[in-house]
């Protein structure tokens, strides 16, 4: 579900990216999270709970580039 409501959004432009690419979006998505639970954000818990379906996302795109796909 996660999936198919992101790539709707963007439109397979993953696909033009490499493995290399979808890591660094994964880790720039992971160290926000991380600065909002070091700054003690109010709202950390939301914004990392909206983050962690893109983090998830970026890194089943770059084992699929891995993969040739």
């Amino acid at each position: 579900m996660v999936y198919e409501e992101r790539d709707g959004v963007r439109q397979g432009l993953w696909k033009d990216y490499t493995a290399r690419d979808q890591l660094v979006q994964a880790k720039i998505k992971i160290e926000r999270c991380i600065s909002s639970l070091d700054k003690h954000h109010p709202d950390a818990h939301e914004h990392i709970l909206s983050e962690t379906p893109d983090i998830i996302n970026y890194t089943i795109f770059a084992e699929r580039k891995i993969n040739g796909e």
